[in-house]
């Protein structure tokens, strides 16, 4: 199926990316080899008149859903589950709402201690005059939580920066290991088919069978 990147070359086993049934490492031509029919009969059964690749098995599997506010696209119970596997995840790190959301956490912190200072200083520090001892208290933890606030908050952006570059360089790590695994998956994906009428998927040209609800572990297992 073009357009699903890895399949593997039948001359020289290159994983491919190409959208062409052209090898881009030694140029064979794979097409033939790829939509050949011949031995594509379901081994359970022995009949090859209820087999459909999985790629036909998914896209015949969507269809339309009327909504209030007009037409979405369903999927059939079978599309999801024999859809081909995603790809690796290499996105991690802080999403943009959470940079956000602590951002204003932690900076909101010195802005209240400031504001709370400037009020005392210009509105009621008279008033507090005969409160001593507790308007010189109340002076004396202004002037430490406000710098002490915004250390806060410079620490903290420093953490999540931290986390953020470590967690982002282990995603591109795990990313690229699983990605030739994730190719080869996909390989497999493309020469499997599945039968209707005994629900099992099974390898084209060879005698590998599997019940639908297995398939990734047959899709990621030695071929």
């Amino acid at each position: 199926m073009l357009g699903q990147t890895g399949w593997k070359c039948r001359a020289c086993d290159h994983i491919n990316t190409r959208d062409s049934w052209i090898c881009e490492n030694c140029g064979e031509n794979n097409e033939l080899q790829m939509n050949s029919q011949t031995n594509n009969i379901c081994p359970v059964c022995g009949q090859s008149d209820t087999i459909q690749r999985l790629s036909a098995v998914v896209l015949g599997g969507k269809f339309y859903l009327p909504q209030i506010d007009g037409v979405g696209l369903g999927t059939s119970e079978l599309a999801r589950l024999l859809a081909p596997p995603p790809p690796p995840n290499r996105s991690a790190g802080l999403s943009v709402t959470t940079w956000v959301g602590l951002g204003i956490f932690f900076g909101l912190w010195p802005i209240l201690f400031l504001v709370t200072d400037y009020l005392y200083t210009n509105f009621a520090q008279e008033y507090a005059e005969g409160l001593f001892p507790i308007n010189i208290y109340f002076e004396s933890l202004l002037r430490i939580a406000i710098p002490a606030s915004f250390v806060v908050f410079i620490l903290a952006i420093g953490a999540m920066l931290l986390y953020h570059f470590i967690t982002r360089k282990k995603a591109a790590k795990y990313f690229e290991v699983h990605k030739p695994i994730w190719e080869q998956a996909i390989f497999h994906w493309n020469l499997t088919y599945y039968c209707h009428r005994d629900g099992v998927v099974f390898a084209a040209e060879t005698d590998r069978v599997c019940a639908a609800q297995d398939i990734y572990s047959f899709l990621y297992s030695d071929w």
